[in-house]
């Protein structure tokens, strides 16, 4: 498994990914475009040995306050899941927002998805507050904070 910077020749393999989440391809493929120029150097992706994306994380630096940064998406091929590809890409979108100078990072997690949860936990996440109908109603989302401070993993 190799992670590195997204590039071009990564795009459809991500479509793909991202279908299996059931989101509208054409919003997919808008927001995956917008993300890859907006976030080049924080967005990594995840690949297997015959160069299939099997995961990507999206990172974002807060324009005018690079000391803030944000998860702002991570997923994992639902078949490559228990292989530590998601801790591998957040590992690595933290290194790279720490080493930008960012010592906020945030995020967003759905209560219910007890699996991230942990992981962010265990990657220093803090829950800060739990954001009711974030996403649209029914949708609440925990604002998850980690500060630099936190030791390494």
């Amino acid at each position: 498994m190799e992670t590195g910077i997204y590039r071009d020749s990564d795009f459809s393999g991500i479509l793909s990914l991202d279908s299996q989440s059931g989101t509208d391809s054409y919003a997919s493929a808008v927001y995956f475009r917008h993300a890859a120029s907006i976030h080049a150097d924080t967005f990594l992706v995840a690949r297997d040995e015959e160069r299939n994306i099997a995961g990507y994380c999206i990172g974002g630096i807060i324009p005018g306050n690079p000391e803030d940064g944000w998860i702002l998406k991570i997923y994992v091929d639902c078949q490559r899941r228990h292989e530590g590809i998601g801790r591998r890409l957040l590992e690595e979108t933290i290194g790279v927002l720490e080493d930008s100078g960012v010592k906020k990072i945030c995020l967003t997690v759905s209560p219910a998805n007890e699996p991230a949860l942990l992981l962010y936990q265990r990657y220093g996440f803090t829950p800060e507050e739990r954001i009711k109908d974030y996403f649209g109603e029914g949708e609440d989302r925990f604002l998850m904070v980690r500060n630099k401070s936190h030791p390494e993993v």
